[in-house]
C-alpha cells in the first residue's frame, strides 16, 4: 500500500508529507494515476505488477473519496485540491482510476469530478464497489471449514453493494459514457463471490471485511486484465 509515502492516513499525518516520487510520469510508458482511499491502496501493487507497460502513480488518504470538492479544511481536501487543481492541470495522464469505499451519498460528487475531467480533457477509469462482509473474510471462511459450513461468508455479504455498484455503472458508463470497472461483478454472481485467491482455496480475499490483501487484489486485477476490462 506504501503507507506513509503515497498512501497517507490523515489521522497521523498534518502538512509533513510530499506526493511528487508518487506522481513522478514516466516519459516511456503510458502514465495511470490511481486516486482514493485504502480501498484504492490495496489495488496499487496487483495494478502495478499486472499492467507492465503502464507507469502505475498513486495519491491515497484513508477515508478520502477521490472528488473535486471536500467540506472542512484536512489532508483529504491538501491532497485532492493539490491533484485536481495544480498536478493533473499541468501533467498529461493517460487514465485518472478512481476507487474508493463508495457509497449512495458519493454519486454526486463523482459526476461533479467526472464534468470537471471531460472539461479538463482528463481520461477517467472509475472502479466500482468491492464486496464487502459485515466480519472479517478471513475469519468467517475459518468458520466454514470448522463447521463444515461452505456458505458462512455468503450469508454474511453485505448485499448492498451490489446494488450499489448497479446504479454507480448506471451514472458512469450510461449518463457520463466513461469506463467503468466493476470489481463486484467480477467477482460475485447470484448473491454469492468469489473468496479466495488461490485455486486451493487457502488464501482469502481479504484479511479484514472489505479489503483486498495482496494475494487477493493481485487474483481481482490479473482477472480484470485477462477478460480485457483492464488495459
Amino acid at each position: 500500500m506504501r503507507l506513509g509515502t503515497c498512501f497517507l492516513d490523515q489521522n497521523k499525518v498534518t502538512d509533513s508529507y510530499n506526493l511528487d516520487p508518487c506522481l513522478r510520469l514516466d516519459p516511456v510508458r503510458k502514465n495511470y494515476l490511481l486516486l482514493g482511499d485504502s480501498h484504492a491502496a490495496a489495488l496499487w501493487l496487483a495494478l502495478s505488477q499486472s499492467l507492465p507497460e503502464v507507469n502505475v502513480m498513486q495519491a491515497n488518504v484513508g477515508g478520502c473519496e477521490p472528488t473535486l470538492h471536500h467540506s472542512g479544511p484536512g489532508l483529504c481536501r491538501k491532497v485532492m485540491d493539490y491533484v485536481f487543481q495544480t498536478y493533473l492541470p499541468s501533467h498529461t495522464v493517460q487514465a485518472l482510476i478512481l476507487e474508493a469505499d463508495w457509497n449512495s451519498g458519493s454519486i454526486v460528487p463523482l459526476e461533479e469530478t467526472l464534468d470537471w475531467a471531460r472539461v479538463h480533457q482528463v481520461p477517467v477509469i472509475v472502479m466500482g464497489c468491492v464486496p464487502s462482509y459485515d466480519a472479517p473474510l478471513a475469519r468467517l471462511l475459518a468458520y466454514s471449514v470448522a463447521w463444515h459450513e461452505s456458505d458462512l461468508a455468503s450469508k454474511h455479504l453485505v448485499q448492498e453493494d451490489g446494488i450499489l455498484d448497479v446504479r454507480l455503472r448506471a451514472v458512469v458508463e450510461g449518463k457520463w459514457h466513461v469506463p467503468f470497472v466493476s470489481l463486484y461483478d467480477s467477482l460475485c454472481e447470484g448473491g454469492r463471490c468469489i473468496e479466495y485467491a488461490d485455486a486451493a482455496r487457502t488464501i482469502p480475499l481479504m484479511n479484514d471485511g472489505d479489503h483486498f490483501n495482496p494475494p487477493g487484489a493481485l487474483f481481482v486485477v490479473r482477472r480484470l486484465v485477462v477478460n480485457g476490462e483492464l488495459r
